[in-house]
């Protein structure tokens, strides 16, 4: 199949999905980008956010699935990456994450939740736990949604930030 002919097929398979979620509720975002490396499409983010509860409270869940086939050092690699959070809608801060990487066939990942002022880290595929504690102020970004950089430099007018 000629590159010309690839393409294409990517843009239909991105694009049809995406009219289709016009049809869903309002409370339910679904994205789609391609990934290019050197002006070259070689893979996809495919992103859903909802209005969803989790333990009795209302929070957005962030569904971030990316697929990726890379070279590097002249060899082809495919990545794959799913990262899922769950995020309080009145600072936009995760308080629960989960990521898986496939990446060349090395595979990790983990879950992190806030419980109080700690994150407990759980790894995968070792099931190590950690608890670290969170300093006042810590932001909590994911992939997607970056509501404290309008905060920061909108909001507050700031021109720096450290």
């Amino acid at each position: 199949m000629r590159m010309q002919e690839a393409f294409c097929w990517l843009c239909i398979l991105l694009c049809a999905p995406a009219m289709v979620a016009g049809a869903q509720p309002e409370s339910t975002q679904e994205l789609f980008y391609a990934i290019e490396q050197d002006g070259v499409v070689c893979g996809y983010a495919h992103v859903i956010i909802t209005q969803a509860e989790f333990a009795g409270r209302p929070t957005v869940q962030l569904i971030d699935s990316l697929w990726m086939q890379m070279s590097v050092l002249g060899k082809s690699i495919e990545g794959k990456y799913r990262f899922e959070y769950r995020i309080d809608p009145k600072d936009g801060m995760y308080f629960y994450h989960t990521s898986a990487i496939d990446q060349g066939g090395a595979k990790l990942g983990g879950i992190m939740e806030v419980r109080g002022d700690s994150m407990v880290i759980v790894s995968e595929p070792g099931s190590d736990t950690t608890v670290v504690a969170l300093p006042p102020g810590t932001i909590r970004q994911n992939t997607r949604i970056h509501r404290y950089l309008i905060d920061f430099f909108v909001k507050d007018t700031l021109t720096q930030k450290t």
